[in-house]
């Protein structure tokens, strides 16, 4: 049951507009789509560019969509970048607390990147349901 949640929290991080100060250059490398699967469940990550932002979208087979409505992106290392959370929040689960959220995305080839994602605090009530922590996610590989 516990690797269920951690799927489905997995499956909520959806990653929207990313409004930034100062994107590097660099980073457009990494828009697109790219797909993974976890235990049979396929995932798809989409970054693109919008109005000068960055919109990412981590979308499973039920469409739940996490959005980041302020955040920076650094990169602290050469095809590394770190994407610090400022003000997110889930579209279909309004009451959420997240804090400190950090997503870090790394080039390993041409067609693969790493996705991790780190918070303080991810807790989502669902409705009647008494919520969900959303535990964090290490390396996981997607490709174009």
């Amino acid at each position: 049951m516990k690797k269920i949640l951690v799927l489905l929290g997995l499956i909520f991080c959806v990653l929207g507009n990313a409004q930034q100060k100062e994107t590097p250059k660099d980073f457009i490398a990494l828009t697109g789509t790219w797909k993974t699967e976890v235990d049979g469940s396929p995932l798809t990550l989409q970054i693109k560019e919008v109005a000068k932002a960055f919109q990412f979208s981590l979308i499973n087979v039920n469409k739940e969509e996490f959005i980041i409505q302020e955040s920076e992106i650094s990169s602290p290392a050469p095809s590394e970048y770190a994407v610090q959370v400022k003000k997110a929040h889930f579209v279909q689960y309004k009451d959420c607390s997240i804090k400190n959220a950090k997503i870090r995305l790394k080039k390993l080839e041409d067609n693969k990147i790493s996705f991790s994602y780190s918070s303080d605090e991810t807790d989502c009530s669902f409705g009647s349901d008494t919520g969900m922590d959303i535990s964090d996610i290490e390396d996981l590989i997607f490709t174009k």
